[in-house]
């Protein structure tokens, strides 16, 4: 159902059209988790900055500052001297992008809608 809900902010889709609305006052950490490198900050990492997704099976060597995850929960990923990267694992597609470049994920997925549409989204 998530995939056929038009892509909106809560902002516009449901907060300004809402009638009783409250404001209740707290501290807690917020991230937006909008994009994989937001993902990452709030992940917990091993002594080399590595973050692993809670399923993921991943053996890390010589490797530093990574985001990894898989939802291939029988799948073994392996890495060895790669450091800085944002390694995303799904059934039909794979994903491996420098963290800096994350911004460009944005072009990926445009042009793999334009080739595939939604098939590997």
């Amino acid at each position: 159902v998530y995939s056929k809900v038009k892509n909106i902010s809560i902002d516009y889709g449901i907060m300004e059209k809402a009638k009783k609305v409250f404001v209740v006052p707290s501290t807690f950490r917020w991230s937006d988790l909008g994009t994989w490198r937001s993902l990452y900050q709030v992940m917990p990492k091993d002594f080399a900055e590595n973050a692993v997704g809670n399923q993921t099976r991943a053996i890390v060597y010589e490797s530093y500052n990574n985001m990894i995850f898989s939802t291939q929960a029988e799948k073994v990923i392996v890495l060895k001297g790669v450091n800085d990267m944002i390694v995303v694992d799904t059934p039909d597609a794979m994903l491996l992008c420098r963290l800096e470049d994350e911004q460009y994920i944005r072009t990926i997925v445009k042009e793999l809608q334009e080739r595939y549409e939604d098939k590997y989204i």
